[in-house]
């Protein structure tokens, strides 16, 4: 049984080991002792017992109660030793000026560069950081570059990110870091390095100490926010390995030829097993299996590591992992892009096919059928550029009945004009005509015309109030509303006429030619037009209906 006892180290109080305690005493003791000799040796000794005191609050505030002499052993071992530098390196020259230090660097072979994670300017694990350190780079550049490729890369910056995480050791010590900007490890490195790591941290310390407790709480919350994420990504890739496991398993015991029967040749599993080989499915399914257990691992791994109750991994194994890891993603992706080709090219291109021909025979007979109608009705088409291929349509008629039927031209999406011109050919009686219709349009230039056996034409034009309001509407309303005592016998209909389109109408208005001549041949057209001589179309769209031809006079 060992006794604890509290220290007061940089105005912090920490509950140590006796034995902890004297050893840390001590290596301090040495540490101002050895620096002592050196020019700044009290600032470089201040600040190397502000490192320590930093490493053991995030000790206390990871929730270690008493520091232990393990925890000091590990301090020092982060810190470094005097003696150790002394004893490996003849240059005792620490705390020489800055300019005669990099010549002496000129004159040294520089080794090359190592890779780690910098825990220096982490923002999440170090990763960008450690590149950008690695590759000479402002690490502010990758993690933009990081960000814009995370969502178009479907994942793989992610997954590539996590995998160095793992993989990548963090440069911990002083001599790490050193490598890791490719310096010497000399003394007068480290203990620049212990001067600018230990000021670094004491500000970062200083500034997040303001209110200890609240910094206590705000790791707390941390804590809570990390074990909540790293849990439901485990839950996540728990089902999906479940799910894999399973689907390997009916890949080869599932009696796929009697469930065809019950499913259906069209069900989606049994589309992909026919359009795929049996391995190539398997591969996919082993290879996501193996890459999931990798990363269910990893975030188990981390979250436990994070809250303190995991050592990181060694070396080995987080090369190890990267490497299967990786082999596994590219496989997997591999192999789904072939299965999905291969589904598209014996379904969806078939598929594809088969529905564009569908649509294309449907348009061709609904343009048969189109024509039908003008037949039927005693129309002919005798112009038609830039138009949708309709030209009859239900729904808004200025009735409010909406089986009614009437004439609609309008023009393809596709098309800068149309031109649009219907006539029916009639033969009367010789005499004085009157033609009425209900008309419509979105522009100006539409028009209703007929024509005499002599070629004499006569137009009215059709207003341009769109799809909305309109004469007939307007003037059912007034009659409505002159019929105070309700006695008209049409008030139902003009009820109904007014009350089109959510009581705004449909835009239908009433045109008539009058005085139209038939002589001895007793011929008449009439119809409807957008190219007159006199007149240019400005709309795209327009409606007729309810022609009516009345003889005034012999």
């Amino acid at each position: 049984m060992k006794r604890n006892i509290t220290v007061n180290i940089f105005g912090s109080l920490y509950r140590m080991d006796e034995d902890a305690y004297a050893v840390l005493n001590a290596y301090i003791a040495n540490m101002r002792e050895y620096f002592s000799r050196q020019p700044d040796g009290k600032e470089i000794a201040d600040d190397i017992e502000g490192r320590a005191a930093e490493l053991m609050s995030e000790l206390t505030s990871s929730g270690v109660e008493a520091i232990s002499i393990d925890h000091v052993n590990d301090i020092i071992r982060r810190i470094g030793n005097p003696e150790e530098m002394t004893s490996d390196y003849e240059d005792t020259s620490c705390g020489m000026p800055e300019d005669a230090a990099s010549e002496e660097d000129r004159g040294a072979e520089h080794p090359k560069r190592r890779l780690y994670r910098n825990p220096e300017h982490s923002v999440i694990a170090g990763v960008c950081s450690g590149l950008g350190c690695y590759f000479g780079i402002n690490p502010l550049w990758l993690r933009l570059l990081f960000i814009i490729l995370l969502i178009p890369s479907y994942g793989i910056v992610a997954a590539v990110y996590l995998l160095l995480w793992i993989c990548l050791p963090l440069a911990s010590t002083p001599a790490e870091r050193l490598r890791m900007k490719g310096k010497p490890v000399n003394i007068t490195n480290l203990c620049n390095e212990f001067l600018k790591s230990s000021r670094e941290l004491l500000a970062h310390t200083s500034e997040l100490s303001i209110d200890n407790n609240f910094t206590r709480r705000a790791w707390s919350t941390l804590k809570g926010c990390g074990y909540a994420i790293g849990v439901i990504l485990a839950g996540l890739c728990s089902l999906l390995v479940f799910a894999l496991i399973v689907a390997i398993i009916c890949a080869f015991a599932a009696p796929w030829s009697d469930l065809r029967n019950v499913m259906g040749s069209n069900n989606p599993i049994i589309m992909v097993l026919d359009s795929n080989s049996l391995w190539l499915i398997v591969t996919c399914c082993v290879s996501a299996l193996v890459f999931l257990i990798v990363l269910l691992y990893s975030i188990i791994h981390t979250t436990l590591h994070f809250l303190g109750k995991a050592k990181p991994l060694n070396s080995i194994l987080r090369v190890v992992f990267c490497i299967v890891g990786l082999i596994a993603f590219v496989v997997c992706i591999t192999t789904s892009i072939r299965i999905v080709s291969n589904f598209n090219i014996h379904f969806v291109g078939p598929w594809q096919a088969q529905r564009e021909e569908s649509q294309r025979k449907y348009e061709e007979e609904e343009t048969r059928r189109q024509s039908d109608y003008l037949s039927d009705g005693g129309w002919t088409l005798t112009r038609s550029k830039g138009l949708n291929g309709k030209y009859f349509r239900k729904g808004e008629h200025y009735s409010g009945n909406d089986s009614m039927r009437y004439l609609d031209a309008k023009r393809d999406n596709s098309a800068d004009w149309m031109e649009y011109e219907v006539v029916r050919n009639l033969k009367v009686a010789p005499g004085t005509y009157t033609l009425k219709a209900a008309v419509r349009a979105n522009g100006t230039g539409a028009r209703i015309y007929a024509t005499d056996g002599k070629g004499n034409i006569q137009f009215a034009d059709i207003p341009a109030c769109g799809n909305k309001g309109g004469d007939i509407w307007n003037d059912a309303r007034l009659a409505l509303a002159a019929d105070s005592l309700g006695l008209r016998p049409d008030r139902d209909y003009l009820k109904k006429i007014a009350s089109t389109n959510d009581d705004e109408g449909y835009g239908w208005s009433e045109v008539r030619i009058d005085n139209i001549t038939v002589g001895a041949d007793s011929v008449l057209n009439y119809g409807v037009t957008t190219v007159a001589p006199d007149s240019s179309w400005e709309g795209s769209w327009l409606s007729a209906t309810g022609f009516e031809l009345s003889r005034s006079g012999k």
